[in-house]
């Protein structure tokens, strides 16, 4: 009989794992078409892809990417594009005419091409 009081503490030891593993984010690249919009001079929205009928802002991280792709930091520039990219799993804030702000998906840009 004592042996199984013996066994009680061991298996429960044995069984916890005090280690936490991070949470990390999706790693998978994803491929599609894109609408690659900013016309925040114009009364519309600052850096922004359409996809289908969500609305994503590339994190400031890619901004670069998308700037040297448009040869351009202006404003105006709205195009079909191939983007590759991964979700971040943030909120990123969309700056839109009239001051106004909404949240959207963050993503990182990885690889942008046109047709």
């Amino acid at each position: 009989m004592k042996s199984i009081f013996w066994c009680i503490p061991l298996f429960l030891t044995l069984g916890c794992n005090p280690t936490v593993e991070p949470e990390s984010r999706a790693t998978t690249d994803l491929t599609t078409r894109a609408y690659l919009s900013n016309t925040l001079a114009a009364d519309g929205c600052d850096w922004h892809f359409k996809i289908g009928d969500n609305t994503y802002v590339p994190s400031d991280g890619t901004l670069e990417t998308v700037k040297k792709f448009t040869g351009s930091d202006g404003y105006f520039v709205g195009d079909s594009v191939t983007v590759r990219y991964q979700l971040t799993g943030r909120k990123k804030t969309l700056i839109c005419g009239w001051g106004s702000k909404s949240e959207k998906d963050e993503m990182d840009v990885l690889e942008l091409k046109t047709r």
